[in-house]
């Protein structure tokens, strides 16, 4: 996970500030590459229920790193209650990362055909490449290389509108496969 899409979700956690942090951190860096937000969900309420202490102490300590990071680039900053909270820059910093990609959310349908999803996407456009794997992630494709997606699923046409407008249609192809072959089944 890039480190501008964990300050992403951290800062957006602070703006939400519903859950316990230091479980959503531990979630974030426990899950998998290009995990989805249901599935970080899941880790963070299997990891409030049941986490050794060793496995908790290091992940608070790189929650912590991570904040002292934020605090020192001036988003947040801690009461003397030692509650944090969000300066200025950092809700202007929440709202620049959020403006850069559609922060919309897809509703993940199943499909009879296998779709493939390959993308080659620049480094200059980084956020963006980010961006699609997350979202790939999010409606249910599993990643067979980190530009190789694969899953039994639909892609909305308002996902497929906003890779339009974020003029990434020349870097991604997607292939339906309706007889599979020797590629294994893919749920």
């Amino acid at each position: 996970m890039q480190r501008g899409e964990l300050t992403k979700r951290i800062l957006e956690h602070l703006m939400d500030a519903s859950s316990d942090m230091v479980y959503l951190f531990a979630a974030v860096i426990a899950s998998p590459y290009g995990a989805s937000r249901r599935q970080i969900e899941k880790k963070a309420q299997e990891l409030q229920e049941g986490t050794t202490r060793t496995d908790l102490k290091r992940r608070q300590q790189d929650f912590y790193n991570i904040v002292y990071q934020l605090q020192r680039q001036g988003f947040i900053k801690k009461t003397k209650d030692r509650k944090l909270l969000l300066t200025i820059l950092g809700r202007e910093k929440y709202k620049k990362i959020q403006s850069r990609l559609p922060g919309r959310r897809y509703e993940p349908q199943t499909d009879n055909n296998v779709k493939v999803v390959i993308f080659d996407i620049p480094e200059r456009e980084r956020h963006k490449r980010e961006w699609l794997r997350y979202q790939l992630g999010d409606l249910g494709f599993k990643m067979i290389q980190k530009s190789v997606w694969i899953g039994k699923k639909k892609l909305p046409q308002e996902f497929m509108e906003d890779i339009r407008s974020l003029k990434l249609l020349s870097y991604i192809e997607i292939f339906a496969i309706t007889k599979t072959g020797s590629i294994r089944s893919v749920k």
